[in-house]
């Protein structure tokens, strides 16, 4: 048996991947890369290294022969020997790839190789996954720059994520120690957890909490304690997790009605809009020499005041009305705040 191959059989037998397992590799890779593999030890860093390094060039190609695959694994600063890539080792990677990630490479005779997503997997994901593979590969043929490649961490998904999602993937209840931002003690709460989602550099899990029958989130960097019980639950069939979120900016839903937004938005800030919009529906919809108009589909909840509250004196709300006042009490009270100094 090839080593790649029997390597990866050997980090499928300890991170049982399933669709389940790959949806939390998606996660964990977005979070830190490198991690999973250096835990692994050195020949599943070694090997999983080539898979990143090789889904790079497929992707970044779109379509690719074998024969050029091997010219580039020649000048690869992961290729130990300097020698081309065998056939039969590009083959088992091909076949490792799509056990471990769920990416398959697939052959046109015309154009050669290139990346098939898994249909276990949103496309969402399927670009995360990717692109956490890119940088990866990208990170490894660069070790020079090792200091100078800089990640953000979501501490938050370290230490529970994955007991979340497994419970998540048995349909088990989990008991849960949490203490939320302004409380004076910790609580303890029965859970039925629906989905995780990240979202500003934390990790949450929205949770039917057992005791009042309603959906909650809660933030993982605020939970003390997890455990999965052996009490089951049924999620309903029609529960979507992305349109149990749609129209809202972030992980909280208050009610408030989804309305139009329209935002004037002043001089550079416009590129920021364009590039980042606060969700799908954003459309630059007049433009002037030195501003333009905006409109979205969104609620205009706290968590809206929040991201525009981040561009200063560059946005401004033009409607509905009571974004506008939100708006206007935010400046007053920090006029007053500065102003006390």
């Amino acid at each position: 048996m090839d080593a790649s191959v029997s390597c990866c059989k050997n980090i499928a037998d300890v991170c049982k991947i399933t669709a389940s397992i790959k949806f939390y590799l998606c996660l964990f890779l977005a979070d830190n890369v490198a991690t999973f593999a250096e835990n692994q030890g050195y020949m599943a860093n070694n090997y999983l290294n080539r898979y990143a390094w090789l889904i790079d060039v497929i992707r970044r190609h779109e379509y690719i022969t074998l024969t050029d695959i091997s010219d580039l694994w020649e000048r690869s600063a992961l290729n130990d020997t300097g020698g081309p890539l065998p056939e039969r080792t590009f083959h088992n990677h091909r076949k490792s790839i799509e056990e471990t990630f769920g990416i398959e490479i697939k052959f046109n005779k015309a154009r050669g190789y290139y990346l098939a997503g898994s249909d276990e997997l949103s496309s969402e994901m399927n670009d995360w996954l990717l692109t956490s593979l890119s940088v990866s590969a990208a990170v490894n043929e660069s070790k020079s720059l090792k200091d100078r490649i800089l990640f953000a961490e979501m501490p938050s998904g370290k230490r529970f994520l994955t007991g979340i999602i497994n419970a998540m993937k048995e349909n088990k209840m989990i008991e849960v120690v949490h203490q939320a931002f302004g409380t004076s003690g910790p609580k303890d709460y029965l859970l039925c957890p629906y989905c995780v989602k990240a979202f500003n550099n934390r990790w949450y899990v929205l949770a039917k909490d057992s005791e009042k029958g309603i959906l909650k989130n809660f933030a993982l960097d605020r939970i003390l304690e997890v455990r999965m019980t052996q009490k089951s639950f049924t999620i309903p069939k029609d529960f979507d997790a992305t349109e149990y979120y749609k129209g809202y900016l972030g992980v909280y839903r208050d009610g408030t009605p989804v309305q139009t937004i329209r935002l004037k938005v002043w001089g550079k800030q416009r590129d920021y809009f364009k590039t980042l919009p606060l969700n799908d529906t954003m459309r630059e919809v007049e433009v002037a020499d030195e501003w333009s108009i905006f409109e979205c589909e969104i609620a205009p909840t706290w968590e809206v005041e929040r991201e525009l509250l981040q561009h200063n004196d560059m946005v401004e709300v033009l409607e509905p009305a009571c974004l506008r006042d939100m708006m206007i009490e935010h400046a007053w009270n920090m006029l007053h705040l500065y102003n006390e100094i």
